[in-house]
C-alpha cells in the first residue's frame, strides 16, 4: 500500500469519545492497530481467492464489462452492462435481463447479485435471489 495515512489517537482521546474506561480503550486501539496490519494490496492475482484470469479480464474489459468478484462464493466474474438498462419494461421479455419491478426498468448489469423483486411475463411480481 503506498502513502498509507497514519491517525494517531490516544488511549485517553479514544476513552473520552466513546464513553468507555481508559482500559477497554486500550484494547480497542490495539485490536484497530492489529487489524490494520492485515491489510493487504488489491492484486487480484494474490489472496485466498481464485480464479483469477488475466484473459478473462482483458475479453471482458474489451467488451465493456467490469471483471472482480462477486457473488457469495466471491468468484472472478464479468458484470456486463445490459443493451436495455434502465429501459421501461412492464413483463420479462421487454428486457435482455430482468425487469425490475420497483422501477419497472431494466437491469442495469447482468448478472445481478442479491434479491430483486421481478417482473414476470405475466406481469406478476417474483422475488428472485442470486447467489
Amino acid at each position: 500500500m503506498k502513502n498509507p495515512r497514519l491517525y494517531r489517537v490516544g488511549i485517553a482521546s479514544v476513552s473520552r469519545w466513546c464513553g468507555i474506561s481508559p482500559r477497554r480503550a486500550a484494547v480497542f486501539s490495539t485490536a484497530l492497530t492489529l487489524l490494520a496490519a492485515c491489510q493487504t494490496e488489491s492484486d487480484p492475482t494474490k489472496g485466498p481467492h481464485t480464479g483469477y484470469d488475466a484473459k478473462e479480464e482483458a475479453a471482458c474489459v474489451a467488451d465493456g464489462g467490469m471483471y472482480r468478484l462477486a457473488g457469495a462464493f466471491m468468484q472472478y466474474l464479468c458484470i456486463r452492462p445490459t443493451p436495455d438498462a434502465g429501459q421501461s419494461c412492464r413483463k420479462e421479455s421487454d428486457c435482455n435481463s430482468f425487469c425490475l419491478a420497483e422501477t419497472k426498468t431494466c437491469a442495469p448489469v447482468t448478472p445481478m447479485f442479491g434479491c430483486q423483486l421481478i417482473l414476470l411475463e405475466d406481469g406478476t411480481e417474483a422475488e428472485i435471489c442470486v447467489d
